[in-house]
């Protein structure tokens, strides 16, 4: 949980500064410091991050299903790319569309979960 209300902390600052360098990715490993070049998104660690994170047993499967949503448009890759000005790197892309891909997989176990 406090991984998660970091992640969500980070977000709230990227935005808060106009976006550019810096992505909040979700997970604790990859932090801004990290060498990017390092960085291996892994389908089932984005899921357990977001599983975990948002807390199923403590918010429900509905809230769950809605916060999916929402992270779902924060990923999308055409969303991302807009927010960071067009020229993204290719592996930075490539992360971006895995993370998003993770979730939207998520959102739509959700969904047909009833939730």
């Amino acid at each position: 949980m406090e991984r998660w209300e970091g992640y969500l902390e980070r977000w709230r600052a990227w935005e808060e500064k106009g976006k550019g360098e810096g992505i909040p990715w979700p997970w604790p490993w990859c932090e801004e410091e990290e060498d990017e070049a390092e960085r291996k998104v892994e389908g089932e660690a984005v899921r357990a991050f977001f599983v975990n994170g948002i807390g199923l047993e403590e918010v429900g499967e509905k809230e769950v299903s809605a916060r999916l949503k929402e992270e779902r448009v924060r990923w999308h890759p055409d969303k991302m790319q807009q927010r960071l000005g067009g020229k993204v790197d290719e592996k930075v892309m490539r992360d971006v569309t895995a993370i998003f891909q993770a979730v939207d997989a998520l959102w739509n176990d959700t969904r047909k979960n009833g939730g």
